[in-house]
């Protein structure tokens, strides 16, 4: 086996090249196998930073949105009392308004003749607005659906 071949070489030199040939092979692909775990860590460290910030925004936004939530729910109890306290002043007004049609008409003069008639009337149809507002309002916000 030691004979030397054609080229020179004994069978033993090229079972030794042969083998470093082979681990400088292992070798380069295990520096590649590395590189690439520094790699996708790397990628993964700042992957992980940028998602805790994202994280703590998002929460702190969800927080914010829970407090204006409960401040909206508030307003909503405020909106729909005053809306109903309107209400009620207008079924007064209205009533009113009618008895003040029935003695002007008695008394043979224009309902708008009197003082507070017009304005009682304004009032009425300005207030009726506000209402309907205040409760369309009202029910947009019962209609959102978060929990706190």
């Amino acid at each position: 086996m030691n004979k030397p071949t054609p080229l020179g070489k004994t069978y033993k030199q090229y079972e030794k090249e042969l083998k470093e040939y082979n681990l400088s092979k292992v070798e380069k692909i295990q520096l590649g196998v590395n590189d690439e775990l520094g790699k996708y860590s790397k990628e993964l460290d700042k992957s992980a930073d940028t998602l805790k910030k994202i994280t703590l925004d998002a929460e702190k936004e969800l927080t914010d949105v829970k407090k204006a939530a409960a401040s909206v729910k508030k307003r909503e109890a405020v909106l729909t009392k005053e809306a109903d306290d309107i209400n009620k002043t207008m079924i007064a007004l209205n009533k009113v308004l009618t008895e003040a049609d029935s003695a002007a008409k008695n008394l043979g003069i224009k309902p708008s003749d009197l003082p507070n008639y017009d304005r009682a009337e304004n009032m009425l149809l300005r207030a009726n607005k506000a209402m309907s507002e205040a409760y369309r309002v009202a029910d947009n916000i019962d209609s959102i659906k978060i929990t706190l």
